[in-house]
Order: structure tokens, then C-alpha cells, then sequence
């Protein structure tokens, strides 16, 4: 779940804490590597790479590039195994909301169909592609699928964010 480097030494989450550590808002490359003993070429395309994925913010000011934190990483010192739960319980978030709206999609599309068989049983509108029976048991069928779909989608998205919140206490108990 961490990212080590190829020879199997820093991860990411060391990488950010020197950051974090810091008593400076920015700090450049070779900053950086001097504190994790890494080489500054190394440490240049693991910062890059946090930046690819907005972990970290970077801007050149004359010949040397400084990096911050990013946005929505925490400001304080993140156990690397903790940064990892984290990490899975925001994918799984969203992985659960788009569920949610799958489920969501699918109970509307039952409404529908359901509106369709009332329109066809009052004998407004003749449909000649499918029975008013079939509509209705179709209608249903979605209904109640997307129902079911939309509250695992929901459950998931709220198991990750209390599984994301006890990771965060316990981070401060051991940081």
C-alpha cells in the first residue's frame, strides 16, 4: 500500500513527514535528501511522482525547486502504515459513492418503468413492445435492486469513513 523505493528503502509517507517535520513551509530537493540520506536525483523523481499524484505542491524559485505539503495531506507526522489506511479508506469511499449512484440510477429507472405500467394499465398509452405485467415486475425489480445497491454503496462510504477516523486517533497515539 506504501510505496517504498526501488532499492526498498524511503516511502512516500517518510518522504511527506520531512515536510511535515519541518519548521520551514517549504523546503528544497536537496533539503529533503540530506534528512532521508537519499540521493538528491532519487529524492527529485519521488517528489515528482507525489507531485503526479497532488501530494505535494512545487514551484522553481531561481535555480531551486522548493516543495509543500499538499492540500489535502495532514500537516502532522503520519505513521506510514496509518498513511495506507487512510489512503484505502478515501478509495473505498469513493469507490462506495459511486456504488450509491449506480443504485441510485437503477431506482430511478424502476420509477420509470413503473410510471410506464400505471400509464399503460389506465390505458393512456399501448405499448406494443412489451406487456404492462413485464413493465411492472421490470419497474420492481429495478426498484428495489437499486434500493439495495444504493444503501451498500452507502455503508461502504460510511464503514470507510469511521474505519478513516479511528486511523487518524491512532496515528496520534503513535506518532
Amino acid at each position: 500500500m506504501f510505496k517504498r523505493s526501488e532499492e526498498g528503502g524511503t516511502t512516500d509517507e517518510e518522504i511527506l513527514n520531512v515536510l511535515r517535520r519541518s519548521d520551514e513551509d517549504v523546503l528544497g530537493t536537496s533539503e529533503i535528501a540530506e534528512f532521508l540520506e537519499v540521493d538528491g536525483a532519487q529524492t527529485r523523481n519521488r517528489l515528482n511522482d507525489l507531485h503526479d499524484e497532488d501530494r505535494v505542491g512545487t514551484r522553481k524559485i531561481g535555480n531551486t525547486r522548493i516543495w509543500v505539503l499538499g492540500p489535502e495531506e495532514p500537516a502532522t507526522v503520519v505513521h506510514p502504515e496509518i498513511a495506507s489506511i487512510q489512503r484505502v479508506c478515501r478509495e473505498l469511499s469513493e469507490i462506495g459513492r459511486m456504488v450509491a449512484i449506480c443504485g441510485a440510477g437503477a431506482f430511478v429507472v424502476g420509477g420509470v418503468l413503473l410510471i410506464a405500467y400505471l400509464a399503460v394499465a389506465i390505458g393512456e398509452v399501448s405499448l406494443g413492445i412489451v406487456s404492462a405485467g413485464k413493465l411492472a415486475e421490470i419497474g420492481l425489480g429495478l426498484l428495489a435492486a437499486g434500493g439495495v445497491v444504493s444503501f451498500l454503496g452507502g455503508a461502504v462510504m460510511a464503514s470507510a469513513y469511521g474505519i478513516e477516523g479511528l486511523a487518524k486517533r491512532r496515528n496520534h497515539t503513535i506518532s
